[in-house]
């Protein structure tokens, strides 16, 4: 896959950041990106940073999402980025 790389910061047992992987998934099946997914708990400085604010998703050290993600707002989103 080509397009951003976005970063997803997540942690197990969150149904929000179950909700926001759905709705990654449903937007890169309209839109091309890589995402990478990062537990906070496996990374003190992502927790220290999002440990209230989960899911985050990020475009470089640019927020996207924070708590909820929307598949059509993703998918403009990511259609700016290539304008």
């Amino acid at each position: 896959m080509s397009g951003p790389r976005l970063t997803f910061y997540t942690k197990p047992d969150c149904c929000l950041c179950e909700t926001a992987l759905a709705e990654l998934e449903i937007a890169g099946r309209e839109a091309e990106f890589d995402w990478i997914e990062v537990n906070i708990l496996d990374d003190i400085e992502a927790y220290q940073r999002f440990k209230h604010d989960i899911p985050v998703l990020m475009y470089g050290e640019r927020i996207l999402f924070r708590h909820e993600i929307a598949a059509a707002e993703l998918i403009q989103r990511l259609a700016e980025f290539r304008e």
